[in-house]
């Protein structure tokens, strides 16, 4: 079996209270793309629809995604691997390959992810040195 991952596309976790995961996220800059009762899925500022996921329920670490190149990709491990392939649920679709790894994890090898449009990063503030101060008077928050 010869696939080639592209990248870690997401994490999924499992916690009692949304509301508070969701602020827990935020805090790291993530942002809410979508919610439902059960789920809360955060995204960063590039094109993937989200990085993290948190599912109502008992706190723990749920499973590890991985992005491949194509869907061939998928049909090469599902072969290999004895597995099927199935629709991922969530902000950007695609096609998902569940696996177990030696250690009892989840992986999840998935394609065709459908892209969002980036969001731009906040403006940053100068910093003020010893040699100029470009933020006079102005309040920098941290």
């Amino acid at each position: 079996m010869a696939i080639k991952i592209q990248d870690i596309a997401y994490v999924k976790f499992s916690a009692p209270d949304l509301n508070e995961m969701e602020a827990f996220l935020t805090d790291f800059g993530m942002i809410r793309i979508e919610r439902t009762a059960e789920a809360l899925y955060m995204r960063a500022l590039d094109g993937d629809a989200f990085l993290h996921v948190t599912y109502q329920g008992q706190p723990q670490f749920l499973a590890a995604g991985f992005e491949t190149e194509s869907i061939e990709d998928l049909e090469t491990i599902a072969r290999e691997e004895k597995a099927s392939i199935q629709r991922l649920e969530g902000p950007g679709g695609g096609s998902v390959v569940r696996l177990i790894d030696p250690n009892g994890f989840q992986i999840e090898v998935v394609a065709g992810r459908a892209a969002v449009a980036r969001i731009d990063a906040p403006v940053r503030l100068p910093l003020n040195d010893a040699n100029s101060t470009p933020r006079l008077n102005a309040v920098k928050r941290i």
